[in-house]
């Protein structure tokens, strides 16, 4: 398995060079919450909360909150983080410790736990 544990990890930010999104993962829920930052200066994000399953081979089927239709992604485990391929852009995150992972992106993750807990898989 390769999203077996609870993991807080960053990658690079989809909207802002030299800037990071984080990803929480709960591998016991199968939850994964990442941020899409959308202010550099307020550090303001929306949640992008996402159940998944996982098959072989490191793939991974995402299904947004508040979505009836299965994504199919793959991921692969290093050392010290993941590859995620998402619309065939390899992109990696890096795990981090909980003390790593910013007070905004900490607010970010609770909203989307909310809309998971909401919208049950």
């Amino acid at each position: 398995m390769i999203l077996d544990q609870t993991v807080y990890l960053k990658g690079p930010s989809t909207f802002f060079k030299d800037e990071n999104d984080f990803m929480w993962i709960d591998a016991s829920r199968r939850y994964l919450v990442s941020t899409g930052l959308i202010s550099i200066s307020l550090k303001k994000a929306h949640a992008i909360a996402v159940h998944f399953i996982e098959l072989d081979g490191g793939v991974i089927k995402v299904r947004l909150a508040r979505s009836d239709v299965w994504i199919t992604h793959e991921c692969r485990k290093v050392v010290d983080g993941l590859w995620w391929t998402i619309m065939e852009k390899e992109i990696f995150w890096q795990y981090v410790s909980f003390e790593e992972v910013p007070k905004w992106a900490l607010h970010v993750f609770n909203k989307g736990i909310a809309q998971l807990d909401a919208y049950p898989a």
